[in-house]
């Protein structure tokens, strides 16, 4: 995958410049598709939305009289074939490159550490406990800890990588000014972490507050982040409709972009508890897919095209070969155990 600027990636179609990173059908293939691919789910799971027993998010199907669970399915599925290589993507262009090891050693190996982090944090209440007795209930404020933390850490790493296709578009297509550029960030980062917190404040997440003073104030913050997401969104669509007025060219992948990403992440969170309770498949399948693209583009450029004098080494092999890449991705999930949602 390269980098070029010809035909309809430096077009314009009308007043509206369409410039891709790499090309059109590329730029679908991991920018896009992967997306409308969760408004698939999306709409599967609303099609079944009958499946379930009254509020349980769990999707349900049978097949020779056996019944399945597909979100048990899909869990054990998204680490080895979804999560774990896109880990995989980035020990292919580090670890794997003997000039970086060279020049990076240090930080390649702390970096290890942060594997420690989780198992540290959720084992703290058990360290507690073997000096000073601890309710039993306690022991698991370490697990909650982390699993709050990670799941708000994969959201902000998510909303970063976001932006930052966004800025991409932006200065591919030629857009400067920082005022506009302040308008796309606030409208984008309001669209992404709104409907996150609606999740979590919803009715369905914490049913045993029903009626008190937490579940009145959820509630509220429910209600508001519809009416925030909303109102963002209008605004948003008038600014673009006040461009186009004033006759200024509009950004075409930037657009389709931001129109693709921020109603999935209201859907997905905001709507309805059995599409929250698949979030991760739905939003971050399409992360990894362009995490994917971003690392293959540039190993693609640094090793497979690399000039024949260069010593060649293992990463040369693996970007030189895309079942290379895929089988070894896959491999290094399965021999590192990655599990759901890991």
């Amino acid at each position: 995958m390269t980098t070029s600027t010809t035909g309809m990636q430096t077009g314009e179609t009308g007043r509206v410049r369409w410039s891709w990173l790499w090309s059109q059908r590329q730029d679908f293939a991991f920018n896009l598709l992967p997306f409308f691919l969760g408004y698939v789910l999306l709409g599967a799971l609303f099609l079944t939305r009958q499946g379930g027993e009254g509020t349980d998010p769990q999707w349900t199907a049978s097949f020779g009289g056996k019944t399945f669970d597909i979100m048990v399915i899909a869990a054990m599925l998204f680490g080895p074939l979804v999560d774990g290589p896109h880990i995989w993507a980035t020990i292919a262009r580090t670890y794997t490159d003997t000039k970086e090891w060279a020049a990076r050693r240090m930080l390649f190996l702390t970096s290890l550490l942060a594997f420690a982090v989780g198992p540290v944090i959720i084992l703290i209440p058990y360290l507690i406990n073997m000096v000073v007795p601890l309710p039993r209930a306690t022991l698991d404020w370490g697990w909650i800890a982390w699993t709050l933390g990670f799941s708000l850490y994969v959201m902000h790493h998510i909303n970063q990588q976001h932006w930052g296709f966004v800025s991409l578009y932006k200065r591919k297509n030629g857009e400067t000014d920082a005022r506009e550029r302040r308008v796309d960030q606030v409208y984008f980062m309001t669209a992404l972490w709104v409907p996150y917190l609606a999740m979590i404040t919803a009715p369905w997440s914490d049913p045993g507050h029903a009626g008190t003073g937490i579940s009145l104030a959820s509630e509220f913050v429910f209600d508001a982040c519809h009416v925030v997401f909303v109102a963002a969104t209008i605004a948003y669509v008038y600014h673009q409709i006040q461009l186009w007025r004033r006759g200024e060219t509009l950004n075409g992948p930037k657009l389709l972009y931001m129109a693709t990403i921020a109603p999935l992440y209201y859907l997905t969170f905001a709507i309805d508890a059995r599409f929250a309770a698949f979030w991760v498949f739905i939003t971050a399948t399409g992360h990894c897919a362009q995490y994917h693209g971003v690392v293959w583009a540039y190993g693609e450029k640094r090793y497979a095209q690399a000039p024949e004098t260069e010593k060649r080494g293992l990463p040369h092999l693996i970007f030189s070969n895309a079942w290379l890449y895929i089988v070894l991705g896959v491999v290094f999930a399965l021999v590192t155990l990655q599990g759901p949602g890991a």
